[in-house]
This record gives C-alpha cells, structure tokens and sequence, in this order.
C-alpha cells in the first residue's frame, strides 16, 4: 500500500497507525506501550504514564481547599478530605474502632484483633 506497516510484536498483525497498534497491544495483559521519557518505566495506559510523569516534574493537579495538601492522584484527594470532614466509613466489626482509610483498618485488626475469628477473611476482604 505504500504506507509503513507497523507490526505487534505479539501477533504480527500489521497497523496503519500507531495508535491502532498501540490500542490493539492493550488487549495483551503483559503490553505496557507508554514508556517515561525519564526513566524506564513503562505502563499498559496512558492515564498510568501521566500520574507517574508527574512524580519527575512536581506537579501535584490535586489541591486541597481546606489546607495546603495537594496530590497527583484524585484518589488520595478524596480520602485526605476525610481528615477535614471527619468522615471514618472504615469499621472494625469487633469493636467501636473506625478509620478513614482501609489500610488503617488493616494495621488495627492486625495489632487488636490477632486472635479474633476469621481476621484474615476481613483483611482479605479490604
């Protein structure tokens, strides 16, 4: 056809494009197309590779209104408003203990509840 041909290096099937190689190689679990220009790591998506690209440049996007917090992910946003609003939706099933984020929980069972029925199906279940 007189265009390049771009070949997946997992099935050899050929692109026009690159962007239809690169959204056909998503489908291979093991396919990390977005590679950091600064370093050596490489991600299955585009959205990943921006998040970690801002850990080069300091550019947190995510600020809090309430103080001086700010973050490259929304996630981390949302469970550092829970130190403002005192929102703790994460409870210990055996006592009255509540956290705002589940690894709290976890770090509670764990130290608290060792010995408690079935801690490790909760852990598992967080």
């Amino acid at each position: 056809t007189g265009l390049d041909q771009l070949e997946c290096s997992y099935c050899s099937k050929s692109f026009n494009s690159l962007w239809s190689l690169v959204d056909h190689k998503r489908k291979y679990p093991t396919s990390k197309p977005f590679k950091c220009n600064v370093c050596d790591r490489s991600f299955n998506q585009r959205i990943h590779l921006k998040k970690h690209e801002s850990k080069h440049t300091g550019i947190k996007p995510y600020k809090c209104d309430k103080c001086d917090y700010a973050t490259v992910e929304r996630s981390h946003l949302r469970v550092h408003m829970r130190t403002h609003t005192g929102e703790k939706p994460y409870k210990c099933e055996y006592c009255d203990y509540a956290t705002a984020q589940n690894s709290t929980l976890k770090i509670h069972l764990r130290r608290h509840h060792r010995d408690a029925n079935a801690v490790d199906e909760v852990l598992d279940g967080l």
